[in-house]
């Protein structure tokens, strides 16, 4: 008891250490990767930091103001959920170019969560009550021309439920969970999310009110309402939009020679920082204008509370956390999925490695701490990040800088931002986000393999018709169904020697149509008696029907009367071989044994008997399945004995060498004694007795004294043979009774 007890301590401290290991959590440096650079950090980083981060708290301002009313929340809350990610990722981020903070997609994935929530009602165009009128104004808001439906007390309570989730995975180590996106339903997704913020911020460009959340409803009320356009906002709108495109080409065009001189530097800065400038010159002209007319002519952001959020618990009484647990799954999910590709990105392009699980971590404990400052989620933004990246970001640091320029905006700066028109915040927005539709991409999907198609369609549809997360979840489902589906109808592609002797896929032997179609040309041509085909896929319980049906097909029109033919399966390519897998081979060898088979003769097309000679089975495999195929049983035994196993050989060519070497000594054993002949076979002297497979011996018997062809078990001999009341079940070798006669004489069926 002792000694199993201390092997059960032994395993339980290797586990521990090995997922220490895996994890790091036990290693400060990993948990904050900081302390790795910031002894090292230079005054050359310093500037560079400096820079990047002042470029990008210019280019966050505007955008969180923005992405708020894709979330349904009042725009300060942009702002609240744009400084505390960026100082938490300097401390914990292993991405030096990452910049947290609100998403077009983490603000939209908030507001389809709660979109679904009441709104005021609307008689003959006019919104005569707000329901929420006595409600806790932070927990259902209404501004001065648009109804915001996302409670914000459940949008902060996703955030911490999300960032603890994320901490969870992280210290588990299940990053991995995204590898199961594939890139069609994420391109799906991203595409519909695309579509559905634009047509969100366009009421702002037109300057339209009471248009619903939902993106039919949407559209069909934006089409519905375009007579009561306000002029002076859609030539805001349209002119941001058009000064915005000028600045990204602008940016584009002076990328590269920027540091050429200080002209291309501010030109290219410009570019850069175009939100910004665009935003701000959209603020200018409505404060002239609000000066001569009023500040009724633009739709405004109007009064934003100024100072910093304070600290408080994200957890509200009444909540009810079902819905808000939903949403929670699928923000910690894309959140990170979102980051992580991004993050890889730019690592790529700038020689350095990231960490997955630090990255998870990070983003995780960013959430948590932010929803205490009345944070909606975050996760990395790729335009800002982009900006990081080309703004000569050195490490985290410029994330301090960026939170710093936040802060002093919302301690200072809020008052200025109530003249800022809505319809030049749509117009960034729409800016932003149209690059996400990826025509390109979809382009290259359809041309690689069409089948992926059905999952961009199901993905795009459903996040745009249904919803975000249902949609991608759906979307990967099908993917799944897909994935098992072309598995189970997997190519068994034959090789064939090319003229340097190296076997190789032929494409003109084809598996297509009905067996009797295929079979007999997939066997034509064969080269020594042997056969060699390859399985592309898994030898799995998905596709081993039709495995098991293709193989048998191939024996079918394999075997022979007087050539004993062999079939080599290079099973180098199947990722994996299941119990089923080797059920099914085990199924193939009895179908390959010598027996008298019903044959289709090809010329005829006439099924007939013959007692055909059996097809050896030879498998290539990799080590852990050769030591599978081993434990299975499938390779004891040998045809000299009487048994039909499945030989295993390193090479084709040995395969095919010990076949030839291997040929001779079976069809001289031929028929075999197993096969219980009706008659005698003139192999067989009379008199002679063989011995079969299970160790009984088979003699010729007496038939009331008169000497028979007939075989029997010796020692189920009778004294008075009768004719055959016992008939052999098939070829293995079991008996079943016909009618309760006495007797044990054996025949074919």
């Amino acid at each position: 008891m002792a000694t199993h007890d201390a092997d059960d301590e032994f395993e339980t401290k290797n586990f521990l250490q090995t997922y220490l290991e895996v994890t790091g959590i036990n290693d400060f440096r990993r948990i904050f990767p900081i302390v790795k650079w910031l002894p090292k950090y230079s005054k050359s980083q310093a500037i560079g930091d400096i820079v990047a981060g002042l470029t990008v708290g210019l280019m966050v301002l505007p955008q969180g103001l923005a992405y708020s009313s894709i979330a349904g929340l009042p725009p300060v809350y942009g702002l609240y959920s744009a400084f505390m990610g960026v100082l938490v990722y300097t401390f914990m981020g292993t991405s030096k170019d990452i910049t947290l903070g609100p998403t077009a997609l983490m603000s939209l994935i908030i507001g389809h969560t709660y979109s679904h929530l009441p709104r005021p009602p609307i008689v003959n165009g006019t919104q005569i009550e707000n329901l929420c009128s006595e409600a806790d104004t932070r927990f259902c808001c209404l501004d001065d021309e648009d109804y915001l439906c996302t409670p914000v007390d459940k949008a902060i309570a996703t955030t911490i439920i999300a960032g603890v989730l994320q901490v969870i995975m992280g210290l588990l180590n299940f990053g991995f969970v995204i590898n199961f996106i594939g890139f069609p339903a994420l391109n799906g997704f991203t595409t519909a999310a695309a579509v559905t913020i634009v047509t969100s911020q366009v009421k702002y460009i037109f300057g339209l009110n009471n248009i619903r959340s939902e993106w039919y409803y949407t559209v069909a009320d934006i089409f519905s309402s375009l007579d009561e356009t306000r002029w002076q906002d859609f030539l805001m709108g349209i002119s941001c939009m058009a000064l915005t495109f000028y600045l990204e080409k602008l940016k584009a065009k002076y990328n590269d020679c920027r540091d050429e001189s200080k002209t291309n530097y501010i030109l290219w800065l410009a570019g850069t920082a175009r939100n910004a400038l665009v935003v701000g010159l959209a603020l200018i002209v409505a404060r002239i204008v609000a000066v001569e007319e009023g500040d009724h002519v633009f739709h405004l952001v109007r009064d934003i509370p100024d100072g910093l959020p304070t600290p408080e618990s994200p957890f509200k009484p009444g909540l009810e956390y079902g819905e808000i647990i939903n949403g929670a799954v699928a923000v910690s999910l894309l959140g990170y999925l979102e980051s992580i590709a991004i993050g890889k990105v730019f690592a790529q392009k700038n020689g350095y490695v990231i960490d997955p699980t630090q990255e998870l971590r990070a983003l995780g404990v960013a959430n948590i701490i932010g929803a205490f400052f009345q944070s909606y989620p975050v996760t990395g933004s790729f335009s800002r990040t982009a900006v990081n990246s080309a703004s000569d970001a050195r490490t985290p640091m410029c994330g301090i800088v960026t939170g710093t320029i936040v802060i002093i905006s919302l301690v200072a700066l809020t008052p200025a931002f109530y003249y800022i028109p809505k319809p030049a915040l749509g117009a960034i927005i729409i800016m932003s986000v149209v690059h996400m539709i990826d025509i390109a991409a979809l382009r290259k999907i359809k041309n690689t393999k069409p089948r992926d198609m059905i999952v961009w369609l199901t993905s795009f549809l459903l996040c745009l018709l249904w919803s975000l997360e249902y949609g991608i979840l759906t979307a990967v489902l099908v993917s799944f169904i897909l994935e098992v589906g072309a598995t189970t109808f997997q190519s068994l592609k034959r090789l064939t020697k090319s003229e340097d002797e190296k076997f190789l896929m032929n494409e003109n032997f084809q598996i297509a149509g009905l067996p009797t179609r295929w079979g007999p040309s997939y066997v034509r041509n064969v080269k020594d008696d042997v056969v060699v085909t390859k399985p592309l896929g898994s030898i799995t319980f998905s596709m081993c029907n039709i495995f098991n049906e293709r193989l048998v097909t191939i024996c079918t029109y394999l075997r022979s009367e007087t050539v004993m033919h062999a079939c080599v399966l290079d099973l180098t390519a199947s990722p994996d071989l299941d119990f089923t897998g080797v059920d099914t081979l085990r199924q193939v060898l009895d179908q390959a044994k010598p027996a008298v088979r019903k044959t289709v003769n090809e010329k005829t097309g006439q099924a007939q008997n013959l007692n055909t000679m059996g097809v050896v089975f030879y498998a290539i495999a990799l080590p852990w399945m050769r030591k599978l195929i081993e434990k299975s049983s499938l390779t004891e035994g040998s045809i000299e004995n009487g048994d039909w196993p499945l030989y295993l050989a390193n090479t084709i060519e040995e395969a095919i060498l010990e076949f030839n070497e291997r040929k001779s000594t079976i069809i001289e054993r031929f028929p075999y004694p197993w096969m219980k002949p009706k008659t005698r076979p003139s192999s067989v002297p009379v008199g002679t007795t063989e011995t079969g497979r299970d160790g009984n011996v088979w003699k010729i018997v007496s038939n009331g004294g008169v000497k028979s062809n007939k075989w029997c078990r010796n020692n189920d001999a009778p004294k008075i043979a009768v004719e055959t009341p016992y008939r052999l079940n098939g070829h293995n070798g079991h008996y079943k009774e016909d009618e309760e006669k006495p007797g044990s004489i054996n025949s074919y069926v």
